[in-house]
């Protein structure tokens, strides 16, 4: 076997195992986004799916033109860079459709808070409103913060109330606001029971005989509705690991939203 012949077999083999790897890490995106009940382009997945195509494209792309150059090839030279073309442009495409489909025509961001700063600015609510108004005030920008945040995702994602209810746990691990959470109970349109452990208000709260989740409470709620459409919520905290429980439970009721508009406070 001539050198040339020899580094062309390694090439091709190197370049096999590149497709395979790009198809496996694609796969890997699908299968990801069935689990989760999304579309494949929507999801979180959609990075993964996006690697393996560019992955496989180029691996194909490199079998195709290094196959022409053999001699006495059975792919003639001509069909091999046009196969390894179209390959190009459909990498390039489906690229720039998924990166179309998560970033485009959005102005959505986000910030990290460190734990003693949402506490302190916590406290500073407290000396300037009362204990009831900063709770109030928490839960309000709780609610209306994760209410927006909740219609980018189902924008983006696809998502629904039976997914937000398979995410939750995912989500409040992904932000870093509990170390565990658990969806204890979930009536479609009706209520979700849900539990945290060491979440992240409830670490740093004084233990001064209430509960002291109010901008989760909040957020569950602006989450919880912003997915079902027509129904308000609301959430009320039953258990506290400030009080010397063992987790935090909370408990979002829907109901429909009033036809002449108002909108329910807690």
């Amino acid at each position: 076997m001539s050198l040339r012949l020899e580094s062309v077999m390694k090439m091709l083999v190197v370049e096999t195992l590149g497709a395979v790897a790009g198809i496996g890490v694609f796969l890997v995106g699908v299968l990801g986004a069935t689990t989760m009940r999304s579309n494949l382009w929507k999801s979180p997945f959609a990075m993964f799916a996006v690697a393996g195509l560019l992955l496989s494209s180029n691996s194909l792309i490199n079998i195709f033109y290094t196959l022409g150059m053999v001699p006495g090839a059975l792919v003639p030279l001509e069909m091999a860079m046009m196969v390894s073309f179209i390959l190009l442009i459909m990498g390039i495409s489906s690229i720039l459709l998924v990166l179309a489909r998560i970033y485009g025509n959005s102005t959505f961001s986000t910030i990290l808070l460190p734990r003693d700063a949402f506490t302190r600015m916590t406290q500073r609510l407290e000396k300037m409103y009362g204990k009831a108004g900063a709770k109030h005030i928490m839960y309000v920008l709780g609610k209306d913060s994760e209410y927006h945040v909740a219609l980018e995702m189902k924008r983006r994602l696809g998502m629904d109330g039976e997914s937000l209810v398979k995410w939750l746990p995912d989500i409040f691990s992904l932000l870093g606001w509990a170390e565990k959470t658990k969806v204890i109970e979930y009536v479609p349109k009706e209520t979700i029971l849900l539990r945290t452990t060491n979440n992240f208000e409830a670490l740093n709260a004084p233990c001064d005989g209430t509960v002291s989740c109010h901008f989760l409470s909040g957020s569950i709620a602006g989450l919880t509705k912003a997915l079902h459409p027509g129904r308000d919520c609301e959430v009320v905290e039953t258990k506290c690991q400030s009080l010397g429980d063992d987790y935090c439970e909370f408990t979002a009721s829907l109901f429909p939203l009033p036809r002449w508009g108002l909108v329910r406070s807690k």
